[in-house]
């Protein structure tokens, strides 16, 4: 029997058909070509979880080689306790149709998977792409860096020192540690943000000692402004420091303000006890005296009063009146006297 011959309709739709397979080979070569060109682990797979492409990464991270994974289940490359949470995320993306951010590990290394639905014309998920970047170093990096934050922490609050971190630009607190605030008596909430000039350091905006000045604070006496508006005493240093391409000024003190107290109250025992020290002197050693009216003769060789001498060289100070003998020997003869004197017996 003669075979019909093609319509030229039925020819149109068979070209149509092999451009369609033409373009699906070129797409599944760009993609395998994609696929392989990333260093990460990348899988193509049906939603029921048959792969259809998988790059050399992923292969390697199953032992295997590309060829013994294609058409086969990712439920034959994964333990069985991660089966079901699997299918759980698989359901979740044929569902919402939205891309997936998880976790997990294997064999020892920690991964970073990124599921995302690839939908057909209709909106429908048609395939599911899955990339695996294996994070293991950055992870125990980002442990690390944790109990060295940790650690560094525990040391920056445990220190007898006051610290305070400054923005080196606009001066603002970045940080500050529990023995400052504890000097200042404020909280950090109410410190950190807040400009540091007659906040608690007690110079005026555009006078910073550092940045303003060009002073080197090193072990310097300076003034440290507390919550009640007092103020005390600290030796601080400054010093500045460049963290990720930015400025700071790392400030450290301690409080000498009672320190500094009784520096000034011994300081002002030793001028008292000096000043003492010079009377007592003044009026020790050998004094000329006349031997008739009592005068005594000073260093630039005046004679004066025995009375205006001491007042002058002594705190001392004299009243006057008669012993019992000079009042005798003036005013023995006189009747109110010798009346007084026997009225002062009979008192006895």
């Amino acid at each position: 029997m003669k075979a019909e011959k093609p319509s030229y309709k039925d020819l149109e739709k068979k070209i149509a058909e092999l451009e369609k397979e033409c373009l699906s080979c070129r797409e599944d070569n760009t993609a395998r070509a994609l696929l392989n060109a990333n260093s990460e682990a990348a899988y193509l797979m049906e939603p029921d979880g048959t792969f259809i492409m998988v790059n050399k990464a992923a292969a390697e991270n199953h032992d295997t080689d590309i060829e013994n994974m294609i058409g086969r289940s990712y439920k034959e490359f994964i333990d069985p306790d991660e089966i079901e949470p699997r299918e759980v995320i698989v359901r979740r993306i044929i569902k919402e149709k939205q891309t997936i951010r998880m976790s997990g590990t294997r064999k020892g290394k920690i991964f970073d998977y990124s599921v995302a639905p690839v939908l057909n014309a209709n909106g429908d998920v048609h395939r599911i792409a899955v990339l695996a970047r294996d994070i293991t170093r950055e992870a125990e990096y980002e442990k690390e860096m944790f109990e060295n934050r940790h650690y560094l922490n525990v040391m920056f609050n445990s220190t007898l020192s006051g610290v305070i971190v400054v923005d080196a630009d606009d001066h603002r607190i970045v940080d500050i540690n529990t023995t400052a605030l504890e000097m200042i008596g404020r909280n950090k909430k109410d410190v950190v943000g807040k400009a540091c000039y007659k906040f608690v350091c007690s110079s005026e905006e555009g006078s910073c000692p550092i940045a303003d000045l060009g002073q080197v604070v090193d072990k310097s006496e300076r003034k440290m402004i507390t919550a009640d508006n007092g103020e005390r005493t600290i030796l601080k240093t400054i010093k500045p420091l460049k963290f990720r391409d930015k400025k700071y000024y790392i400030e450290s003190f301690i409080d000498i303000t009672e320190l500094k107290e009784a520096e000034d109250a011994r300081e002002e025992l030793i001028k008292e006890l000096t000043d003492a020290l010079e009377k007592v002197k003044m009026l020790s050693g050998m004094m000329p005296i006349c031997a008739k009216c009592k005068k005594i003769r000073d260093d630039k060789g005046y004679w004066n009063n025995l009375e205006a001498f001491i007042e002058e060289h002594s705190e001392a100070s004299f009243s006057h009146g008669l012993c019992p003998h000079c009042a005798e020997e003036l005013y023995g003869d006189q009747k109110w006297y010798i009346k007084g004197k026997e009225k002062r017996k009979k008192q006895k």
